[in-house]
């Protein structure tokens, strides 16, 4: 004898199935039909432009601050400019290893349908050759034209970086220094004058061993979520460390309120 029930609809079963549709309506307030039209929907992409503000509220964000973001953004130009206004309004440190100086002078001209940071990284840099990953709290933007290993300072190791509490820019100045001692120990000093940076924004006081100039730039900028490093000269450089600077760090403005 099989266990298993019969499929044939008989009319006992047609009658029980209308009596139970008749009683799963489903929500009767203006309110509960509203939210079940949201049911399927799992991302602002997939919504009409006329109910963008209303899927954006369901999902959670703030339609108000994501408008504010994208006339941002419209006007930066090329992923250089564009990363660096999302990191200041998100308040997200970055670390940008190389933007293309086309790139730079392009004016960024797509239409952003996501409220995500990294929905926005993705339309920013998905098809240009970049990628990105977090890396000790830090968005790291790179190129696929990057020096990897040893060929790039970036993963120098400095046996130890120690720093007072200080700004974003001396911690920067201080790591400058102490990776030209390491590779250029004929270097008994320093003289010039620097961009001090923000006196009322201090980081530290700070001591890392054994760490990459990557993971301490990381640091610096992850201190406060106010800053990026970016660095200034071409890929195939990285190797070499410039009299100017192999990076610059940005501090961005505070965020509107």
């Amino acid at each position: 004898m099989s266990l298993r029930k019969s499929t044939c609809l008989t009319p006992r079963r047609v009658d029980a199935a209308r009596r139970n549709s008749e009683r799963s309506t489903g929500p009767r307030s203006e309110a509960g039909k509203q939210r079940l039209k949201m049911n399927a929907l799992k991302h602002v992409c997939d919504a009409a432009a006329e109910n963008e503000a209303a899927v954006m509220r369901a999902l959670g964000e703030d339609p108000e601050r994501y408008a504010a973001l994208k006339r941002e953004l419209a006007t930066a130009y090329g992923p250089g400019d564009a990363l660096l206004r999302l990191g200041g309004q998100e308040q997200v440190p970055m670390g940008i290893e190389y933007v293309s100086r086309e790139s730079l002078e392009k004016l960024i001209t797509e239409d952003f349908h996501n409220t995500t940071v990294e929905g926005i990284l993705e339309h920013l840099l998905g098809s240009k050759g970049y990628c990105w990953r977090v890396q000790d709290d830090v968005v790291d933007v790179s190129h696929k034209s990057v020096a990897t290993g040893k060929a790039n300072l970036l993963n120098h190791v400095l046996p130890t970086f120690v720093i007072r509490r200080c700004s974003v820019a001396d911690a920067s100045n201080v790591l400058y220094m102490s990776l030209n001692s390491q590779l250029h120990s004929e270097v008994t000093g320093y003289a010039g004058d620097y961009n001090p940076g923000d006196p009322q924004d201090l980081i530290g006081p700070l001591e890392m061993r054994n760490t990459t100039v990557r993971q301490i730039l990381n640091r610096l900028v992850s201190a406060n979520n106010r800053a990026a490093w970016v660095i200034r000269v071409q890929p195939g450089r990285l190797g070499q460390l410039p009299t100017g600077g192999l990076w610059t760090i940005i501090e961005y403005e505070n965020p509107p309120r």
